[in-house]
């Protein structure tokens, strides 16, 4: 058992550190100059994707502990990343694959041009120890907090962990109201506060 526990810690580990992290990377390697206006909604439909998934998990995951035991809990999980695993092992051909720089990727960060974008963007560093302390409270603090809260809402007595699902809910919600939204009948765009805010200030993605 202590074997199986240390081996699924190690999975996490490399799931977490090693592929989620390559996910938005690989979606950006999609782009080029010829569609290259697809870039911002894509990755708006991709963040509503994930906060989709995340709001979804984050109300089954508790009820499935509570009512079936860890090992649904966990398994149900497990199974969806392992068919998302799949689907995008067997689509690998139709992506485009950028190979890594190597140390062509050190001498262009370390030039002037790389000096400049980093300089621009260690200031938001500052703020990301504080922002991620707070984050990852989700799962802990937040949760201890929520059991002495009373979760009563829209006749349903919520389970303390299903509190987090606010999260992605205010992000499903948040970003069509920034970034826009199509009609689906007569396909016409609704502008979103980005849009307001760029008749007045130039809007950019660290702005």
């Amino acid at each position: 058992m202590p074997f199986l526990f240390g081996l699924g810690l190690l999975l996490i580990a490399v799931g977490a550190g090693g592929i989620k992290p390559c996910v938005s990377a690989v979606l950006g390697d999609q782009f080029c100059a010829a569609n290259q206006p697809l870039l911002a909604p894509t990755f708006a439909a991709f963040y509503l994707a994930i906060n989709a998934g995340a709001f979804l998990s984050t109300l089954a995951t508790p009820a499935l502990l509570e009512h079936a035991g860890p090992h649904v809990a966990f398994g149900v999980p497990g199974l969806l990343m392992a068919a998302s695993t799949l689907a995008m092992w067997l689509g690998r051909t139709s992506y485009a694959h950028i190979p890594p720089a190597g140390a062509g990727f050190v001498r262009e960060a370390c030039g002037a041009t790389g000096r400049a974008a980093l300089a621009k963007l260690l200031p938001l560093f500052a703020f990301f120890s504080a922002f991620w302390s707070l984050y990852d409270q989700t799962g802990s603090a937040w949760v201890l907090q929520a059991e002495k809260m009373n979760r009563s809402f829209l006749g349903v007595q919520w389970l303390p962990s299903q509190v987090a699902c606010v999260n992605p809910l205010l992000i499903l919600l948040l970003v069509p109201a920034f970034n826009g939204f199509v009609l689906p009948q007569g396909g016409r765009r609704v502008p979103g506060l980005y849009d307001l805010a760029g008749s007045v200030v130039r809007v950019t993605p660290l702005r």
